[in-house]
């Protein structure tokens, strides 16, 4: 008998022997709330979604200590530093079939900058355990290929290291890797400085913040190919990096996907963190807008808070004349509110939404058929500065960009009988202690990386510090900052628009310069700022005279 081959029929192809990585699943992001916090159960620091501090290869790996065989876990909770880890299996193949298996472990650790437009990755293997049908099988295994690779793509026009993208690899065989100590087994740094801004047109996440931050939009990727590239695992993080001026003079980096929270400590400034508590849960019961129908208060974090649905953006009142009357306006209608209450000696009248944001009370003003209003109170004066502070540390910390940067506001441990009542009018609490480190009890220099300089009107100034504007009924404006030799210092425009110099005006400041709400008439001010005693220093502006007081304590 004869056989015809036909020239469009192929031999089967024999199964190549070959290693993959089996996938896994993520069963943990540890970016939530606290189960306490959910509860309303008291809270301590370390219980926080708020990290500052970079993760550690034995934290991370603590982190993952109960995973399970083929699960990872991506912790998002700092804005500066990731950990990755997960366990997974490498599979070796012999003519098709599962004959080895090397179970592993890896851990990522990635870095941004907060004072740079730079970040690392570190990618570490460890806790090979071996498993094979017989010896041939196992030897096999053991000279397979396993690939890490570690890159860097912009988006919408933005660059790694000068280009589109950059990629790191490091190949070894099985042996080879698991004989390593997993301590730095596979590294790469990447570089945005020279980076070109995202174009908002070719990446929508680019929208909304500010021009002059020249944001871009990076993608960190880490991929584990065995010898056959089909079968690969691969992580991927979005990496956001700016040039913002008002957070330090070469920008910074932040993972873009970590939640920003302020979280507020009734044990620290318990009227201020009543006040925003009952302005997120019990909006009815704040004024002015207590009796509006519907009334909302946005920036809640919880989703049991009436107003988590609508975050909170920074307003940037220096960036230009626009912000700087948005935040005046915003100024205004919380000192026309705050008349229509009364307060103590030692008390001061606090807004919620902060005039910090766009959502404070110009807001309301802006967009009148909408439910989300503001709140006024008047509250303990020392506890409203130093929570004013803390914020503007917050920010700096954070490195949050103005306009597009959301983020919510949460009071914490706050007492169950004080969760569903308002505090009589005029009631006072016993102010905290201040907080104040070595340095700013020495008032010590303010190091030059933590300092920014202004785009139009120069200086060098604290960055956590920022900027005070106030613009006086004339149309005269002044700024305030504090110097790196803590010193305050001041520029007030000429009747031409035109500015004079920075003038030195005194003190040693450990915060930042606070214009108050004062009910004097037509050219008066009232500026404080905190003393290395702890203590609140002020200087008066004398609406007839236009003639400063000196520094004084009240």
């Amino acid at each position: 008998m004869t056989t015809t081959a036909f020239a469009d029929e192929a031999e089967p192809t024999a199964p190549k022997d070959q290693g993959v990585i089996l996938p896994a699943k993520l069963v943990v992001s540890p970016a939530g709330l606290p189960e306490k916090l959910r509860k309303g159960e008291p809270l301590a620091a370390d219980e926080l979604v708020d990290r500052d501090t970079p993760w550690t290869k034995e934290e991370c790996r603590e982190a993952g200590a109960d995973l399970e065989r083929g699960e990872y876990l991506v912790s998002r909770d700092s804005r500066f530093s990731q950990c990755i880890v997960g366990r997974y299996t490498y599979e070796y193949s012999i003519n098709g079939t599962p004959a080895a298996w090397a179970d592993f472990r890896i851990t990522i650790i990635q870095d941004s900058h907060h004072r740079d437009r730079t970040m690392s990755s570190h990618v570490l293997l460890d806790e090979w355990d071996f498993r094979a049908v017989d010896v041939i099988a196992a030897g096999k295994l053991q000279g397979a290929d396993l690939t890490v690779e570690i890159s860097c793509a912009g988006s919408g026009g933005s660059t790694c290291n000068g280009r589109s993208s950059r990629t790191f690899t490091e190949q070894k065989d099985i042996s080879t890797w698991s004989k390593t100590p997993g301590e730095d087994d596979a590294f790469a740094r990447f570089g945005m400085v020279s980076s070109p801004r995202t174009n908002p047109a070719r990446d929508s996440r680019a929208k909304g913040f500010l021009p002059r931050d020249r944001v871009s939009f990076h993608s960190i990727g880490q991929t584990l190919t065995g010898e056959s590239a089909s079968a690969s695992i691969e992580f991927k993080e979005p990496l956001r990096c700016d040039r913002a001026y008002y957070l330090n003079s070469v920008g910074g980096c932040v993972w873009d996907r970590t939640p920003l929270i302020w979280w507020v400590d009734y044990k620290d400034y318990p009227e201020y963190a009543k006040h925003l508590w009952d302005a997120q849960y019990h909006p009815t019961k704040t004024s002015p807008f207590g009796s509006h129908s519907g009334v909302k208060i946005p920036g809640g974090v919880l989703p049991d808070t009436p107003t988590a649905d609508k975050p909170l953006t920074r307003l940037i009142k220096g960036y230009n004349a626009s912000s700087l009357r948005y935040y005046n306006d915003t100024h205004n209608l919380v000192r026309s509110a705050c008349r229509r209450l009364s307060g103590g000696a030692t008390e001061e009248c606090d807004e919620y939404p902060m005039h910090s944001t766009y959502e404070g009370a110009n807001y309301s003003k802006l967009h009148p058929a909408e439910p989300w209003k503001y709140s006024v109170r008047y509250i303990d004066g020392q506890q409203n500065g130093d929570a004013g502070n803390d914020l503007q540390s917050w920010y700096f910390r954070k490195h949050v960009l103005g306009k597009a940067d959301e983020f919510y506001v949460s009071p914490f441990n706050i007492p169950a009988d004080e969760q569903l009542t308002t505090p009589a009018p005029g009631a006072s609490s016993e102010p905290p202690t201040a907080r104040l480190s070595a340095a700013e009890r020495a008032a010590d220099r303010i190091p030059s990386r933590d300092l920014c300089t202004h785009p139009t009107l120069g200086g060098r100034y604290s960055c956590e510090y920022g900027q005070e504007w106030h613009v006086y009924a004339d149309g005269m404006k002044e700024v305030w900052v504090v110097g790196a030799d803590r010193q305050v210092y001041h520029r007030y425009s000429r009747p031409d628009g035109s500015f004079v110099r920075w003038q030195p005006f005194g003190g040693v400041a450990t915060s930042g310069v606070e214009l108050l709400l004062d009910e004097s008439e037509e050219q008066a001010a009232v500026i404080r700022v905190r003393g290395t005693d702890g203590k609140y220093w002020y200087r008066e502006r004398s609406g007839d005279t236009g003639t400063w007081t000196d520094w004084h304590l009240r």
